[in-house]
């Protein structure tokens, strides 16, 4: 099945995207962009996720460089994404799946994502405003599962993976 055919975007999500290598991933996006619009029903979908992890919808909305009465407005009525906010939506919503994984929980996850952290000098929530922030936070996320990362990143959170006794 490729990118032209209707299929519901979590299941391009788990079989395209987060299956993939980042580079491999970002190849992807751009062809499913490039034959496929987001609609209003994919959109709830990725409100919904940022839900599920602690943001408002007033955080959300400035993620996507939109007023929290537009946001309202587009999940209730139907229409298309411009490809920018969808190109965003698609690497949000496999941040917030890797982030998923990495800290084995959506509630911690969401809060990691709003504490400030040492080695980025921000709390990571403040570098989704764009893409290349984004990657920014999803490296972060790479260092924090292959244990490169202080734990203080973790903000003692246990992530999901078993810490090796010494």
């Amino acid at each position: 099945m490729n990118s032209r055919d209707k299929y519901p975007i979590s299941e391009f999500l788990e079989n395209k995207i987060l299956s993939s290598n980042p580079s491999t991933a970002k190849w992807h996006i751009v062809d499913f962009l490039e034959n496929r619009q987001l609609e209003s029903s994919d959109f709830r979908l990725f409100v919904k996720e940022a839900s599920d992890i602690g943001l408002t919808k007033t955080q959300y909305a400035s993620l996507l460089h939109i007023s929290p009465r537009t946001l309202s407005r587009n999940l209730n009525h139907k229409f298309n994404l411009d490809l920018d906010k969808a190109e965003k939506i698609i690497q949000l919503s496999r941040l917030f799946k890797r982030g998923f994984q990495t800290f084995g929980d959506k509630k911690k996850f969401g809060m990691w994502l709003q504490t400030y952290n040492i080695p980025i000098q921000k709390k990571p929530i403040e570098y989704l405003v764009a893409i290349a922030g984004i990657d920014l936070v999803e490296d972060t996320l790479g260092r924090i599962e292959h244990g490169i990362a202080s734990r203080s990143i973790c903000v003692n959170l246990p992530v999901k993976a078993e810490k090796t006794q010494q």
